[in-house]
């Protein structure tokens, strides 16, 4: 099977699709499902989870085909993915509190909240380049 010929990127359906699995991945770990998110915790649940999907799509991508073309030149792409690196990244940094606040209530108490989300976050250094 041969590499994808775009990214994915700028599909809705992908960029869907890829941000559920997202979603899942932050949530199943506290024990969350978003009608346990107020409506504000849901947008911004959602907004991080799109920024995050064209992120992994475009590394899925450039991990299959290499950053430079054949003539040493970065795809054309590189400033879109920029952005959607620093909007996840900011993004997540003001949906990790409600997160945290979302499982304490759910739960009683903060337990291992913190431990899960430092797990989280390991596996999301490992995307960065």
């Amino acid at each position: 099977m041969s590499a994808p010929r775009t990214h994915g990127a700028r599909s809705q359906k992908a960029v869907s699709r890829r941000a559920g699995y997202v979603k899942q991945a932050v949530l199943k770990p506290l024990a969350l499902v978003q009608r346990d998110l107020s409506p504000a915790d849901r947008y911004r649940l959602n907004e991080w989870a799109k920024a995050a999907a064209i992120v992994y799509l475009i590394d899925a991508w450039v991990s299959e085909r290499g950053l430079l073309d054949e003539k040493g030149r970065p795809p054309g792409f590189m400033p879109a993915y920029l952005a959607a690196r620093n909007s996840a990244a900011r993004l997540y940094s003001r949906l990790e509190p409600h997160l945290l606040k979302a499982a304490a209530e759910k739960e009683g108490k903060g337990g291992k909240l913190a431990d899960v989300l430092g797990e989280y976050r390991k596996g999301e250094a490992k995307h960065d380049h």
